[in-house]
């Protein structure tokens, strides 16, 4: 469960299993433009995944090809890492992907995280962030 991820984020993520999703959606624009995948969760919780800011002639955005919206009403099962993947383009460019599972308890969908790099700079830092929802603590 929860592996190839961070130091630490298993035991964060651990807080999530089970938990009955509301929404995944894939914001684009968060994040200074490098995207943001964000699990909402009906018990008014949110799993927020993204990359680290770009260092210096590097580009960072995520990606999938699934469709987000068939997998509201599904409980959260895990989150792992399959593996990564660069391609060299000459010119002392590279792009580099890596893959990250997400499972429910009824399927599972790839989120992809590139860089694009002059070759020199590279590598991830996915991170991962919790938000309550404001109508959370509505009538409190």
């Amino acid at each position: 469960m929860f592996k190839g991820l961070p130091f630490g984020a298993d035991a964060f993520l651990r807080g999530f299993k089970g938990c009955l999703i509301r929404e995944i959606c894939l914001d684009h624009d968060a994040n200074d433009g490098q995207g943001e995948l964000i699990i909402t969760f009906e018990m008014g919780k949110q799993l927020v995944i993204y990359d680290s800011p770009p260092k210096c002639c590097e580009h960072r955005y995520l990606h999938t090809s699934d469709d987000l919206s068939s997998f509201a009403g599904e409980k959260f099962v895990d989150l792992y890492c399959r593996g990564f993947k660069e391609n060299e383009h000459g010119n002392d460019e590279a792009n580099e992907i890596g893959f990250y599972v997400i499972k429910t308890d009824k399927g599972q969908f790839v989120l992809e995280t590139h860089n694009d790099h002059n070759g020199y700079y590279g590598g991830f830092h996915i991170q991962f962030m919790g938000r309550v929802l404001p109508e959370f603590f509505d009538g409190m």
